[in-house]
Formats: structure tokens, C-alpha cells, sequence
């Protein structure tokens, strides 16, 4: 988990070919998370893959998403309550895994 006053990234860099899919869950803290909001982007090679809105009425989601022609893959998160400093936004990034193309 990772707190988020302003905004963060969070970048791995992913060669071509090797990945097929990110697979994981994001979203809020289910109780440290109440009355916090933020907004989810996750891209691949600058191209956004995933983007998704959290708040107290929006769970946690689970994801899929393709990287095999590889490149930065950015987890890029931001506030979205327009308090910089809102200690209710507790990012849970759960079981976040790279699937290997197969052999």
C-alpha cells in the first residue's frame, strides 16, 4: 500500500516480448480509505492502459491488462478530494504480478 497527497508514479521498465499481461487490484483501503478519492492511470510505453476513479462508494477492482510490446509501465496515481494532504487516501496495490509470455 502507498499513501497519495499530490499525485505519484510508480515506473518499471519493461522490455518488448517478454511480459503478456499486469494482472492485480487497486483501489482504496477498505477502512483507512474511507473519505479519501483518487484517481488511477496505469500506462504502458506512455499510452494509458487503465484509468479508474476511487472514492468511499467505488471498491477495489481487479485488472488485466496487456504489456507485451513492453516499454515504461507507469502506475501513476492522483488526489482527488483537492486536499493535497487528506490522510484518508491509502492506495492498496494487491497482488500486482507480470505474466510471462509463454516459452
Amino acid at each position: 500500500g502507498t499513501g497519495c497527497h499530490a499525485e505519484y508514479v510508480l515506473a518499471y521498465d519493461l522490455p518488448a516480448g517478454v511480459y503478456e499481461y499486469f494482472r492485480g487490484c487497486v483501489g482504496l483501503h477498505a477502512r483507512l480509505g474511507r473519505q479519501g478519492a483518487i484517481d488511477v492511470e496505469i500506462r504502458i510505453g506512455g499510452r494509458p492502459i487503465h484509468n479508474e476513479h476511487f472514492d468511499d462508494s467505488h471498491p477495489a477492482t481487479e485488472f488485466e491488462l496487456p504489456v507485451i510490446d513492453g516499454g515504461m509501465l507507469e502506475l501513476f496515481v492522483r488526489d482527488a478530494t483537492g486536499e493535497w494532504s487528506n490522510p484518508h487516501n491509502h492506495v492498496v496495490w494487491a497482488q500486482p504480478r507480470l505474466i510471462r509470455t509463454p516459452v
